[in-house]
């Protein structure tokens, strides 16, 4: 069993290489389908577990446990990293999220049969605007 791993930054759209496992990030619901020749179409839902880091962080701990589908804000709070944006000026302070790029990954299951197929689709459904 093979395993397709999925990681992308919201400016680095799809950076793919199929061979044990394939970088590509996820913001919302999302599913893997794949048909070849033969006609049969197969579905995998991707429901994680999911992880985030800032993009491009190397440093040791950097993913973080993630949930998908929501945000990277819920998932900061979520993991302690910054305070709750409702209370007081939080949300002023918190500015600087939205100007980093963020990456989420999960692993997808992918067996031989699947990965010899003619074709791989990936369907994304809520992307946000800037995934």
């Amino acid at each position: 069993m093979r395993r397709m791993f999925f990681c992308f930054g919201r400016r680095d759209w799809l950076a793919a290489a199929i061979c044990a496992t394939i970088p590509l990030a996820l913001m919302s619901g999302v599913s893997a389908a794949s048909e070849n020749s033969g006609g049969g179409r197969v579905a995998v839902e991707l429901r994680g577990p999911w992880w985030f880091r800032q993009a491009g962080d190397q440093k040791p701990g950097a993913w973080m446990p993630a949930t998908v589908p929501g945000c990277v804000h819920t998932d900061l709070l979520r993991n302690r990293r910054i305070a709750d944006p409702f209370v007081g000026t939080n949300e002023k302070d918190q500015q600087w999220i939205e100007k980093l790029d963020w990456e989420y990954k999960t692993v997808l299951p992918a067996d031989d049969t699947l990965l010899a197929r003619e074709r791989i689709e990936l369907l994304w459904t809520g992307l946000d605007t800037y995934a």
